[in-house]
């Protein structure tokens, strides 16, 4: 061996060298307490550790972050439109719609329903206050477009031109059923306007008050109830009631 080989040998620390197993060359390799710096060098080198270096659990966070935000995602999208185009949630506030509707009930409301038809009589419809459109309220739909309206001693009468003598509406949703209506008001209602009441008529601020809503301010008909637990269901039987009381008007004279 040459000076030169014995100095390149003997510069190797002892506890540097492991022997091969056959016999061959020496194995090179960094100490345990020298690691620390060999991985401070790979970062000064401005190298980015590889996939493999990242520890598994940082791996499967990242994974399970981006499979939970994709389901948020998805579910924005499908929930956004039902939100603002289909249903809407309302909290009744007062007791103008008393016995039906009672203060703090929550309601589902159908949005959806008068893109293809129109407003019907006898229907508990939510909209924006006409006198400032922030509020809303929730009142029963009385009168149609092109109708006459008329309370005259505690009756409640509708003209149109299919019955151009009138008739004397049967309100079977009101407590007592037959409760009296004041004051004596006659309304004629033109093109998208709608003459609505609250079916607890001595608190209710209504068209008798305001004058007639138009089909503008109309968000949609009540669909559901939800709170309180004891009255949960569709409330339809509540529209149901007043429209089997249109099939039982009696002519006005």
């Amino acid at each position: 061996m040459t000076e030169r080989e014995e100095s390149l040998e003997s510069s190797v620390p002892a506890s540097s060298v492991r022997a091969s197993s056959d016999g061959e060359s020496p194995e090179v390799f960094v100490p345990p307490h020298d690691l620390s710096g060999a991985r401070a060098e790979g970062s000064a080198s401005g190298q980015p550790p590889s996939p493999s270096e990242t520890p598994f659990w940082k791996r499967k966070l990242r994974a399970q972050a981006w499979e939970v935000g994709k389901i948020l995602a998805l579910s924005i999208l499908i929930v956004a439109p039902l939100r603002y185009f289909v249903v809407q949630p309302f909290i009744v506030r007062g007791d103008s719609m008393k016995p039906n509707f009672e203060n703090a009930e929550y309601l589902i409301i159908d949005e959806l329903s008068y893109f293809f038809r129109a407003p019907e009589r006898g229907e508990v419809i939510v909209f924006r206050y006409p006198r400032n459109p922030r509020q809303y309220f929730i009142k029963r739909i009385v009168g149609l477009t092109g109708e006459v309206v008329s309370i005259e001693g505690g009756k409640t009468s509708v003209k149109n031109a299919e019955y151009p003598e009138g008739w004397e509406l049967e309100e079977s949703y009101l407590d007592p059923p037959g409760r009296l209506t004041y004051p004596d008001t006659t309304w004629q209602l033109g093109d998208n306007e709608y003459f609505v009441l609250g079916d607890n008529r001595d608190f209710s601020s209504d068209s008798r008050l305001w004058g007639a809503l138009e089909r503008r301010f109309i968000t949609g008909r009540t669909f559901w109830r939800v709170w309180p637990l004891s009255r949960f269901g569709s409330v339809t039987d509540v529209h149901a009631k007043s429209l089997r009381s249109t099939n039982t008007y009696e002519s006005t004279k």
